[in-house]
């Protein structure tokens, strides 16, 4: 059961893979999952999908926007700032 630090470090790795020397900008705690936005020098990647984080398991899985339920599950999250987490 990863805790916030380490689903921090897990959506991390997984954005360098896919985007190189990326940032995390926000996470979004949805109740199972700690959701990441990506982003370059304080601004988010156009298209990206957004990198979610099992709480139970660390699994990766993605919520792509514009998406209604996707939209849905983040409203109802708790934002927490990076440096909360760091």
């Amino acid at each position: 059961m990863p805790d916030i630090k380490e689903a921090y470090t897990i959506a991390l790795d997984d954005a360098k893979k896919d985007y190189g020397e990326s940032e995390l900008l926000v996470c979004n705690d949805i109740g199972d999952r700690f959701v990441f936005a990506v982003g370059f020098e304080g601004r988010a990647i156009k298209g990206a999908a957004l990198i979610a984080v099992g709480k139970s398991d660390g699994e990766i899985s993605y919520l792509s926007l514009p998406d209604d339920d996707n939209f849905e599950l983040l409203s109802k999250g708790t934002l927490i700032e990076i440096s909360d987490i760091l």
